[in-house]
């Protein structure tokens, strides 16, 4: 049997998310939480391997090279960061008012390191760590520690290396332990984390789109929730159900729709490239925007919005078209495009209508 040595097992945990029933939510919630863990793994400067992403959280490991808790702190104060600044900009870009996309600058990190041997075993051509040290590490991640985010190491982590710096804003590491089964009180120090949210930048403004006098106008009442019926307008997924005019969707599958994402409308002689945009339209009312980024040669700029405000438990779903044209030469064409973008905002509104209400059945 090969000689075990120490190694690192290292775990960001997600949390702060509730428990959520709601169809959308659950989504919503599983695309934020993916995206977010993404973002972890690519915040690994420690040149640490994943084993596995298990629920809200990831487990790194890294044989034998036992980083520094020096190391393990700036790699901590790096994730954190990351994962902070990309929750703000979250925030000014949300476009949806479900549960689990209000909630979602609310999620925050925790962070376990410990060192201890570790082993690989084979199942069904799968490789997973083994090891005791890996279980208690699982433990660790429920313990005394009295706040929410934090970097947690053992005296293990220490052991060989010294103490490690109280580097956040002079915050000083506290002692703790904790007892488990099978493994007895476990001493540990942590660092709170919280200071690091001053390092956390503002994003920069969201994309606004068109606004025009006298855009085109359609409207429609549909006989579903406000919320689902949103759902219906900005989830990609649902598009080809009521944008018959549309062969293929393109966009990223595994992410909330927000300002500044994109997606591709493929037709039959054409792609158009969308972005997600917003805008005020009043209290009461929700809007949602698409601003065309590969307008027709006649168009300098155009946004289609869609605005839904609740009527008796019912939808008012109206379509705006928002253009400018090229130039003055161009004004002739304005009757023609009135028409075209009446007729196709028509038979849109009442597609939607038509999908929504059906999924109500």
């Amino acid at each position: 049997m090969p000689e075990l040595k120490p190694s690192l097992i290292f775990i960001p945990d997600i949390s702060g998310f509730s428990d959520f029933v709601n169809a959308t939510e659950l989504t919503h919630s599983r695309h934020i939480i993916s995206e977010l863990l993404g973002l972890i793994i690519d915040a690994n400067r420690l040149d640490m391997d994943v084993s596995e992403v298990e629920g809200d959280a990831v487990l790194f490991y890294k044989f034998h090279d036992v980083p520094t808790p020096e190391q393990l702190l700036e790699q901590a104060e790096h994730m954190f960061v990351e994962f902070h600044s990309h929750l703000r900009q979250y925030a000014t870009q949300r476009i949806c008012q479900c549960g689990a996309c209000s909630s979602a600058p609310g999620l925050t990190l925790k962070m376990v390191a410990h060192v201890g041997e570790l082993d690989k075993i084979s199942i069904k051509g799968h490789e997973k760590l083994h090891g005791s040290d890996l279980i208690l590490a699982h433990r660790l991640l429920k313990n005394d520690v009295p706040i929410h985010e934090y970097l947690l190491i053992t005296e293990a982590v220490n052991h060989g290396h010294g103490q490690a710096r109280n580097g956040l804003e002079g915050n000083a590491w506290e002692l703790g332990k904790t007892s488990y089964a099978d493994f007895g009180e476990v001493s540990y120090r942590y660092l709170s984390l919280s200071e690091l949210h001053k390092k956390v930048s503002d994003p920069p403004k969201p994309t606004s789109g068109t606004r025009t006098e006298n855009p085109v106008i359609q409207e429609v009442l549909i006989d579903s929730p406000l919320q689902d019926v949103f759902e219906v307008v900005t989830n990609f997924d649902y598009r080809l159900h009521w944008n018959k005019g549309v062969k293929t969707v393109d966009y990223e599958k595994y992410k909330v729709n927000r300002v500044g994402t994109k997606h591709v409308c493929v037709f039959d002689n054409r792609t158009i490239e969308f972005e997600t945009v917003t805008s005020q339209f009043g209290p009461n009312k929700i809007a949602y925007g698409e601003k065309l980024n590969d307008v027709p040669p006649f168009l300098k700029e155009m946004t289609l919005y869609y605005i839904m405000e609740e009527k008796d438990k019912k939808t008012l779903l109206s379509a705006e078209w928002h253009y400018v044209l090229r130039g003055l030469l161009l004004k002739p064409m304005t009757p023609l495009l009135k028409r075209k973008f009446a007729a196709t905002g028509k038979l849109a509104l009442n597609q939607i209508k038509t999908y929504a209400e059906s999924k109500q059945d």
